[in-house]
């Protein structure tokens, strides 16, 4: 989906619209086996450097989860952050962000099934479930989605955020989601519209 943005024919041609090269890490926490349906691109310790961190839904239930699990991810988000990388969490996922301390003090969302182990585990986090899309950090360094299912939500606003609202909308219209529904509103919520077509500055952040 975010790929999508830079790919000539799929969306239209954008001059000046960056390309993104998107990878899928992993920590050697535990063993990848031959089961996982996607491929996975390297290790987080081969990457020095990126500018966003993407933290997916943790494939775990609610009783089963336990802190501690992937300290050497947690160093290198937490390193990734000091860089100037944007990090993103996704449902169940705000779990790992919210061991990295970064969220402490702050507001944090996460999936509504998630939130009695949340207020336990990290009571200095403001956890706010009722919303889908949260974002802070004065140009929006850390944002999180309350589920999966908002992975929409985010990936657009990535676009939004890097290549600009035109582009974000013909995203949308490839992959048939609903430009003129609730997604529009929230990428419209944190990035509002550009006065000119093609104007890929960030806008001020908001919650949505």
């Amino acid at each position: 989906m975010i790929n999508s943005a830079s790919r000539p024919g799929w969306v239209g041609d954008t001059p000046g619209v960056p390309s993104f090269d998107v990878r899928i890490l992993t920590d050697l926490s535990q063993p990848a086996g031959d089961s996982l349906p996607f491929r996975v691109d390297g290790t987080i310790t081969a990457v020095d450097r990126v500018s966003i961190v993407i933290l997916p839904s943790l494939a775990v239930s609610p009783v089963d989860w336990r802190p501690g699990g992937h300290p050497q991810l947690l160093a290198w988000v937490r390193r990734m952050n000091g860089l100037g990388a944007m990090l993103c969490a996704i449902g169940s996922g705000v779990l790992l962000l919210a061991e990295t301390g970064l969220l402490d003090g702050h507001e944090a969302t996460t999936h509504w099934a998630y939130a009695d182990l949340f207020h336990r585990r990290f009571p200095g986090v403001r956890l706010r479930p009722d919303h889908l899309l949260l974002l802070y950090g004065g140009t929006g360094t850390i944002i999180m989605t309350g589920a999966y299912g908002s992975w929409n939500d985010l990936a657009l606003y990535l676009v939004v955020r890097h290549a600009g609202y035109a582009a974000a909308e013909r995203v949308a219209r490839f992959l048939l989601l609903r430009v003129a529904g609730r997604r529009a509103g929230a990428v419209r919520a944190l990035h509002p519209a550009p006065a000119s077509p093609g104007c890929g500055d960030p806008c001020r952040p908001g919650l949505a």
